[in-house]
């Protein structure tokens, strides 16, 4: 199968260039292996960008309010619907292959826009959960731990829109029903470690702003739009 590649010298969009700086820059993958040759799912992320990551994400927490994030994160999602409905359907499954952005794993760079959809469905009601439980100071009851258990079917179908659909706008009622997040208890994060419910949303909301990129750059090398 013939891999298609991400064209570095297309432009990004004004609504990128609009984003704060600490959750825009560009890294190099450290990942010493030709683009089709992808590191292991859950192989991680370099230890410097990480470390800024989750730097930024506590900053974000603690500067940005809860109702700003919820904007932030339906405004993320209406985005990546909007390419949904701007492609033909046919042309959602094919998987490409991109540069790595700021906070992807090497492994996550050869999808499909549905295995996008899929994966974050996975992911935000998974931490509506989180969320949730933090709130009401209780341990959260997660089964999927590690990041590989996160990655998508490549055979994921188009059921896969409506499941991001349903739990982007389940996710949105959820938090905004809890109001101000102030948990003392905190959960665990693979790569940034303990954090609490806000610091959670703040990941929610950056997971899905990385993640609409990545579909832009997927779309923009299918020439669908």
């Amino acid at each position: 199968m013939a891999v298609i590649r991400y064209d570095r010298s297309r432009q990004t969009g004004a609504s990128d260039r609009a984003l704060p700086v600490f959750a825009e820059q560009s890294w190099t993958s450290t990942v010493n292996q030709q683009d089709d040759q992808l590191a292991r799912p859950g192989a991680g992320l370099p230890s410097f960008e990480r470390s800024v990551l989750s730097l930024a994400l506590r900053s974000g927490a603690f500067v940005w309010s809860e109702k700003k994030f919820l904007r932030m994160f339906h405004a993320e999602t209406q985005t990546l619907l909007n390419i949904i409905w701007a492609n033909p359907i046919a042309t959602l499954g094919d998987e490409v292959l991109i540069d790595r952005l700021t906070g992807m794993e090497d492994s996550s760079r050869y999808w499909s826009v549905l295995m996008v959809l899929e994966h974050l469905a996975a992911v935000n009601s998974d931490i509506a959960d989180i969320i949730t439980s933090l709130n009401d100071d209780v341990a959260p009851e997660i089964s999927r731990r590690g990041i590989a258990e996160y990655k998508p079917d490549p055979e994921v179908g188009s059921a896969a829109i409506d499941r991001f659909e349903h739990v982007s706008k389940t996710f949105e009622s959820r938090i905004a029903c809890l109001g101000k997040l102030v948990s003392r208890a905190r959960f665990p994060h693979p790569w940034f470690g303990p954090i609490n419910s806000k610091q959670w949303l703040a990941l929610a909301c950056f997971h899905q702003r990385l993640h609409r990129r990545q579909a832009q750059k997927i779309v923009a090398v299918l020439g669908a739009v």
